[in-house]
């Protein structure tokens, strides 16, 4: 649904992704080198997914992704995240 880089050096990358209906927040922490990776082996035809995720507009792009669930607290809400280790587009 959206990807956003945040944080001092930019480097950390905040995803708000859905599946069947569930809306779930991920992070990765050096998420730049992941996004870079990601854009690198985007096919051409998903590019404009990508920049539309990236600018947090409604895309098509899917992802397959590997990650840990875990309980994320900030501002006294506990809540449970998805901690990205790996990302890639998903096939067509």
């Amino acid at each position: 649904l959206g990807l956003r880089l945040v944080g001092k050096n930019q480097n950390v990358l905040q995803a708000r992704l859905e599946s069947q209906g569930v809306t779930m927040q991920a992070v990765a922490f050096s998420g730049d080198v992941l996004l870079q990776t990601m854009q690198q082996s985007c096919p051409d035809e998903r590019k404009s997914d990508l920049v539309a995720a990236l600018r947090g507009q409604p895309s098509g792009l899917r992802l397959d992704i590997l990650y840990c669930p875990e309980w994320n607290e900030y501002n006294g809400r506990k809540s449970i995240q998805l901690k990205l280790a790996d990302m890639r587009i998903s096939a067509l």
